[in-house]
């Protein structure tokens, strides 16, 4: 990979990470638990609640793709690593390489295009970060350092107030390599990938967990932006476990806190 290639990567992380990570409100069943925008709390999240019965992931998935098989299709790609195959469903747009400047020089003086040649540029993030926008490459690169060999498990799916769907897909730790793509970018090891798509299986957000976050608390400053309630329709064994893990240390830490 050249180092052109790398810092777009890295940047792209940046952009995920530091984008993506907060709460929702969330519901189970038919009750909603909040739609308006509320402060960030400090206090834990008693969530194991809302999971406590959920069914399981797989079995929800086959159900969404009777359903919805367009959104379907964007999951099973999530799930696969088909970074190709999720394209489409970025929202896109066409530019001049002459439009775009970077540090005084056109997108056709770095990629040696003529000037004017035009280039689609995707919108990877559209909520969380909507003026970042990146080309096919960049794309792939940061779907496959993401996604890694396919061996993702679909953690959690969410049905949104809008209709659309929420789907976290999460990865066991891999030896030797930072988790859970093949590249040493540094910052926080991830530990799960999510998408916000619609029915029309357009992609709405797209972005990064790391390991420290509550899995629960994946979309506040989102949320905050553009409130939504969420429906959990189901939840992987490995994902309840996760946050009953982050709420009982948080607990924990909670209790041992000296008055104030």
């Amino acid at each position: 990979m050249t180092r052109a290639r790398t810092a777009s990567l890295g940047l792209s992380m940046l952009v995920l990470l530091s984008g993506a990570l907060a709460a929702w409100s969330v519901v189970r069943g038919t009750d909603v638990a909040e739609t308006a925008p509320r402060a960030i709390q400090v206090a834990a999240t008693p969530t194991p609640a809302f999971l406590q019965g959920a069914t399981p992931a797989m079995s929800a998935k086959s159900v969404l793709g009777d359903s919805d098989p367009l959104a379907a299709g964007v999951v099973d790609a999530l799930i696969e690593a088909r970074g190709a195959s999720l394209l489409p469903s970025f929202p896109s747009e066409a530019r001049s390489c002459s439009e775009i400047v970077t540090r005084g020089l056109t997108r056709c003086d770095t990629d040696g295009l003529a000037p004017g040649t035009p280039l689609t540029l995707f919108r990877i993030s559209p909520q969380s970060a909507p003026a970042y926008i990146v080309d096919r490459q960049a794309v792939l690169d940061t779907v496959d350092y993401l996604l890694g060999d396919g061996t993702g498990r679909l953690d959690l799916l969410a049905r949104r107030s809008d209709g659309g769907y929420l789907a976290v897909v999460g990865f066991d730790p891999k030896a030797a390599v930072q988790f859970p793509g093949p590249l040493v970018l540094g910052g926080p090891d991830v530990t799960a990938v999510y998408v916000i798509v619609a029915r029309s299986g357009m992609i709405l957000d797209f972005g990064a967990q790391s390991v420290g976050s509550p899995p629960l608390e994946l979309l506040r400053e989102q949320n905050r932006r553009r409130p939504e309630a969420y429906t959990i329709l189901a939840a992987s064994s490995q994902f309840k476990e996760r946050d009953r893990g982050v709420h009982d240390k948080m607990e924990a830490d909670r209790k041992q806190a000296p008055p104030k």
